[in-house]
Order: structure tokens, then C-alpha cells, then sequence
């Protein structure tokens, strides 16, 4: 009987010290117990997990979760694993449940053991990311070289064509009369007709395009430079400036008359950086959320706030958040990758967090991440190391 007792102590005091969930169920998927770390991290979702069904703890559902393979096919039940998201506690587990038979060959209960991988998922997903940013990234190069070379002679060919237009210049008046024309006229018909018009659109759609290609250069190779140590307050003051000055930002979606909160964090040590990029960096946020705010008007006064703050030792966190819209859950996986944009056709290119992500995490040693706003718009994280004192 001691050793019995001993040995039911010690069973007791294995379950209990298991790191991973462990759940044990009857044979219809009811809880009989559960150990220390399942009771811990579940008692939020199910404070007396004893006699509910198992889908209750992991599903939260009246019936058997969709993934599940433990439901009773053919009155015989077969080890299964899955992988599941909880919704409630936004954490991924990796889930083995196996029947354990009794001496008549039915099911005396059921073992199940789940090990929260929500960490190592996130991490894989940020491993996939940045292989995917480096294949395109080296397509982004090849592409912007390859449309170059066309881009640059359709630019070349509307300069000549406006300049030999030009009536001001001689050598075109001499040209004109020997071919019995009159340029002026020519210039007139031009007008006339809007034939002006679409030679200034070509140009302009040139430009454009030229625009697009040096950002994709900028994502498939960010420009070099020399780290400095710069007080991040007054950088983003200087990059707060630079948005107001953004002719589409003033003309097109009116920033100057969007209020902006400054919550800085007093004596923050200095951060390590090269001040030019990250201006860029905060510029892109700050113009995603007024273009947020633009489109879809919340009926409420729009609202810029930055913060700074001391995230933990040697890392200062900088907050640009908007009262907008926010952004849906399904789209914040996707948010950072590049051409990946909410906005209509020809709004946006889709590079300008792509590019982002590239200086802050490649170049800095930093980390970029989004979140809920605290009014329901939407919060970009940009972590940044401080200066490492020598």
C-alpha cells in the first residue's frame, strides 16, 4: 500500500511538473483532468475545466472543433495530431491526442498534449518573410534595370520632341520655313487638338514610372550610410516637417488640417542611425495614416499622435498612430510585404512598408510591427537601438 501510494505521488507529481499541456478525457472528450500548466494558461477561458467537453478548452464551441480528428468514426478512435489556433488566447498550439486501451480493447481515456508554439510559428513566418523579401528584392533590381533602359528613352524622345517644337529657337523657325510651314501654326494646331496635353502626359506617366523604379532600387539595395547618434525627438519633429511640406499630403489629403499629438519621452538616450532613412521611414507612416484618414473619414476630428518612449534596456520604441479606420486582422500578415496595398488601383505602389521593414530590421537592427490604435485606427511599432556607451 506505501508503494502504491508512492507511486501515485510520484504519477501526481510528474503530471503536475510537465511543462506542455496535458489534458486527460474520457471517452466521449470530456475533461477528467488537467495539469498545472493547462489550468494556469486556460482557467480565463474555462475556471472549472473538470466534466466539459474537451472542444470547450480548445475550441470554445458547442461541438467538436473543425480540425479535430478524435471524434468517433466507426466506433474506433485513432492517434491524431493537428496544429490549432486559439482564438481567445491569440497563441498556437501543436496538439497529440492518443486513445489508451483498456484489457477489453475499448478506449479507457484519452490523452491529450498540447505545446504552445506560438513563438516558434511567429518566428517561422518572419524566416519565410525575409526569404521572400531577398528573392524579391533581387527581382525588384532586375526589373528596375531592365525598364530603365526603355523608360529612359521615352523620356529622351518627348524632351526632343517639346524642344524641336519650340518656336523661340531659331534652328526650328529655319527647319519650319524650309519645310513651308509656319511653327507657330504648327503650335497652334497642337493646342488645338490637345496633342500638347498628351505629350505632358506622357512625360508626367514617365516620371511616374520613374519614381517607382528608384523605389524599387531603394528596396532591393538601401542606400549605405554612416550611423550616427541622433536625438529621436528632434528627428521626428524634422520628419513631421517634411510631411507637411509633401505637396500631395498638403494639396490632395489636407494634413494641415490634421491635429498632431506629440507624446516624447523626456531624456531619452540617443539612438544609433543613419538620420536620413529612418526620416524616410517615419514620412511613410505618417502619410499612410493621413491617406488612411482621407479615404475613409471616420466622422471624427483626424488625429496623428508619436511616441516615444523606453521600450527596455538599450531600446527606445517609437509609436505613429492615427484615429483611421485601422487595419483588418486578415491584412496585418501581409502588410510589410511588398506590392501589398488596401488602396485602389494606381494609388500606391505597395513598396512603402516593404522599404520600411528593409531599414528598420536589415539596416538598423531594429524591429517594425502594427497594432490596434487605442481609438480603434491604427498603431506602426518602430524599435530602435539606443547608442551602446564604450
Amino acid at each position: 500500500m506505501i508503494g502504491q501510494n508512492s507511486n501515485r505521488d510520484e504519477w501526481e507529481s510528474t503530471f503536475q511538473a510537465i511543462p506542455d499541456i496535458v489534458v486527460i478525457l474520457d471517452p466521449e472528450y470530456r475533461i477528467s483532468r488537467i495539469n498545472r500548466a493547462g489550468y494556469d494558461l486556460f482557467k480565463a477561458v474555462l475556471p472549472e475545466p473538470a466534466g466539459r467537453p474537451c472542444h470547450e478548452l480548445f475550441g470554445g464551441g458547442v461541438c467538436f472543433c473543425a480540425e479535430c480528428g478524435g471524434q468517433k468514426q466507426g466506433g474506433k478512435f485513432t492517434p491524431h495530431a493537428l496544429e490549432m489556433h486559439h482564438e481567445r488566447l491569440d497563441r498556437t498550439f501543436s496538439l497529440t491526442v492518443t486513445p489508451v486501451a483498456n484489457e477489453g480493447g475499448g478506449v479507457n481515456f484519452v490523452v491529450l498534449v498540447a505545446r504552445d508554439i506560438t513563438n516558434a510559428k511567429k518566428l517561422e513566418q518572419q524566416l519565410i518573410l525575409s526569404e521572400k523579401m531577398t528573392t524579391i528584392a533581387g527581382l525588384a533590381a532586375g526589373v528596375a534595370h531592365e525598364i530603365n533602359t526603355p523608360l529612359s528613352a521615352i523620356l529622351q524622345s518627348i524632351q526632343v520632341v517639346q524642344s524641336l517644337l519650340e518656336p523661340s529657337f531659331a534652328e526650328n523657325r529655319r527647319t519650319a520655313r524650309e519645310c513651308g510651314l509656319d511653327l507657330e501654326q504648327v503650335n497652334h494646331y497642337f493646342q488645338r487638338m490637345e496633342l500638347d496635353f498628351f505629350l505632358d502626359g506622357i512625360r508626367n506617366s514617365a516620371l511616374n514610372a520613374s519614381r517607382i523604379i528608384n523605389t524599387l532600387l531603394d528596396f532591393s539595395r538601401p542606400r549605405k550610410g554612416d550611423l550616427q547618434e541622433v536625438d529621436i525627438n528632434r528627428l521626428l519633429d524634422n520628419s513631421l516637417e517634411l510631411a507637411r511640406a509633401d505637396y500631395n499630403l498638403k494639396k490632395k489629403y489636407d494634413i494641415l488640417n490634421i491635429a498632431i499629438h506629440r507624446e516624447y519621452g523626456p531624456d531619452l538616450p540617443p539612438v544609433s542611425c543613419v538620420p536620413m532613412e529612418i526620416e524616410q521611414v517615419v514620412l511613410n507612416l505618417a502619410k499612410n495614416a493621413v491617406q488612411a484618414m482621407a479615404d475613409h473619414p471616420s466622422g471624427m476630428h483626424s488625429r496623428i499622435t508619436l511616441r516615444t518612449m523606453m521600450e527596455q534596456e538599450g531600446t527606445i520604441r517609437v509609436e505613429v498612430e492615427d484615429n483611421g479606420p485601422g487595419i483588418e486582422e486578415s491584412e496585418r500578415e501581409h502588410i510589410f510585404d511588398p506590392f501589398y496595398t488596401t488602396r485602389e488601383i494606381g494609388a500606391g505602389t505597395g513598396l512603402g512598408l516593404s522599404v520600411a521593414r528593409a531599414i528598420v530590421q536589415e539596416k538598423h537592427g531594429g524591429r517594425i510591427l502594427v497594432e490596434s490604435g487605442r481609438e480603434g485606427g491604427a498603431r506602426f511599432v518602430v524599435l530602435l537601438p539606443v547608442c551602446q556607451k564604450v
